[in-house]
């Protein structure tokens, strides 16, 4: 005859266990873990969003769902609506141009007579080659570029 003993057989006829029965599984209560930052927004986000559907939407029992309301469909008054058919019918800042008149009119006179629209000026060849050496002149982050990447700029030759 063997002896052996598992550990739970040992706990099971533990002498202070004979007496007063199995230990009872307690269980305690405890509150949920407190929400974080991002919880709270996501939890306040999403009672605004609610709110904002329940006060545009309508229920309509034959769909069992809640339909936004069309804004054109609306119930005004008569003079709410011709507030907004003076709003709609008054001419725009854009449409009538600063001094009054239209965009197209506006463009139309200056391109007569704005030195912009006029055509390019005359250039003489010393200022030609002044403004060609100072746009094809490397710029500071060119150069660090260049370095960073060892694609230097090769300098030309001259023939």
């Amino acid at each position: 005859m063997s002896f052996s003993l598992t550990f739970h057989r040992i706990l099971d006829n533990n002498i202070r266990h004979v007496y007063s029965g199995t230990p009872l599984q307690l269980t305690y209560r405890h509150s949920s873990e407190y929400p974080n930052m991002d919880q709270l927004r996501q939890r306040k986000d999403n009672q605004q969003l609610k709110n904002a559907v329940l006060r545009t939407s309508e229920y309509k029992s034959e769909y069992r769902c809640l339909i936004p309301r069309a804004p054109a469909f609306r119930i005004m008054s008569r003079h709410e609506i011709e507030e907004v058919v003076a709003r709609l019918t008054r001419p725009t800042i854009a449409s009538q141009g600063v001094m009054g008149t239209s965009e197209r009119e506006m463009v139309k006179s200056q391109a007569t007579s704005h030195p912009k629209y006029l055509g390019l000026k005359q250039v003489s060849d010393a200022e030609v080659e002044q403004i060609v050496n100072r746009v094809n002149k490397p710029t500071r982050m060119s150069l660090i570029r260049d370095k960073s990447t060892g694609s230097a700029m090769m300098p030309e030759v001259e023939a």
